[in-house]
């Protein structure tokens, strides 16, 4: 990998990113990191309550010109930081005006930037409809992973610029969609970092009416079907994962939803890193239909690494 972009607003909420860049970026061939701020213009005065519109024209344009001199100065701050902490690591700034997922899809496929590392809101519901998700917004607008991680419960001052733990990671096994992007993704991109691999597929549970299970298929049968997928995302790892990570293990749990059966797993086995490929929804089709890139974007407590899925 040559280079990944970490979006930055000045926030010690979108700095908890910067750990994961850094582990990341520490790779046997060290790649740049972008630091990427967007200057996000206000909302334009309605005339009818601007009192001179081209007063109020110039005034906007001032106010943007002091946000954006604030951002390249704090960017340049956490570049030195960075240098500091990193010095064989190529660290660059960027401020971009307009729409944040727009300018940074944009500049990924102007620099051919592999990865973008953020800090997630994990909204849900309407405020995701209303509000927007940046992290899946920019997926559907570039074909390329992101990195989303959760806010830091530690302050600013705290994080660990030397890099955040991803030692263990799961596998989400879709069998609608392609395994092997997910896992060159995850060799490519942290493979240096992460020393066991679970590759986990969940089957989902025979459906219920009315209180009792419809048995699809005898208990035999889906224990044989059960080994058998096993025994396949096992074979897996022949092509798409040598020599590390270490340890690499297939598993295929029973769930009703695989966001739950997925969550439930990380939490119990303390995983630091999650992988799926995901699809793309627009607003109101995530809203009343959901995803499990969604459903995990809200509620889970470790890093997600999303690999969109290859287009047509």
């Amino acid at each position: 990998m040559r280079r990944l972009l970490v979006p930055l607003d000045g926030s010690a909420f979108a700095e908890s990113a910067l750990p994961y860049a850094v582990t990341v970026a520490q790779g046997p061939t060290p790649c740049a990191i972008d630091l990427v701020g967007v200057d996000v213009p206000e909302p334009p005065v309605p005339e009818a309550l601007a009192y001179n519109i081209m007063d109020a024209m110039r005034e906007a344009e001032a106010h943007s010109s002091v946000r954006e001199q604030k951002l390249r100065q704090y960017l340049h701050d956490m570049a030195v930081r960075l240098r500091a902490a990193l010095p064989s690591v190529p660290i660059d700034t960027v401020v971009r005006r307009g729409i944040a997922a727009q300018e940074l899809a944009a500049h990924a496929e102007e620099v051919n930037a592999e990865l973008t590392v953020l800090t997630t809101h994990g909204r849900g519901g309407w405020d995701r409809l209303w509000f927007g998700s940046v992290t899946m917004d920019l997926l559907r607008r570039v074909n390329r992973p992101v990195l989303a991680v959760r806010p830091a419960p530690v302050p600013r001052d705290y994080l660990p610029l030397s890099g955040a733990a991803l030692n263990t990671a799961v596998v989400a096994i879709d069998e609608r969609l392609e395994p092997e992007p997910a896992l060159a993704t995850l060799k490519t991109l942290v493979g240096h970092a992460v020393d066991s691999v679970t590759l986990l597929h969940v089957a989902l549970a025979p459906p219920r009416a009315l209180g009792r299970v419809i048995e699809s298929e005898s208990r035999e049968a889906l224990a044989l079907r059960t080994a058998r997928e096993a025994s396949r995302l096992l074979s897996l790892k022949t092509d798409a994962l040598t020599q590390r990570p270490h340890h690499v293990s297939a598993l295929v749990l029973e769930g009703a939803d695989p966001a739950d059966v997925l969550l439930a797993h990380v939490d119990t086995h303390g995983t630091h890193l999650m992988v799926l490929t995901t699809t793309s929804y627009h607003a109101v089709e995530r809203l009343l239909f959901g995803s499990v890139a969604d459903r995990l974007l809200q509620r889970a407590s470790v890093p997600l690494l999303l690999v969109p899925r290859a287009r047509d």
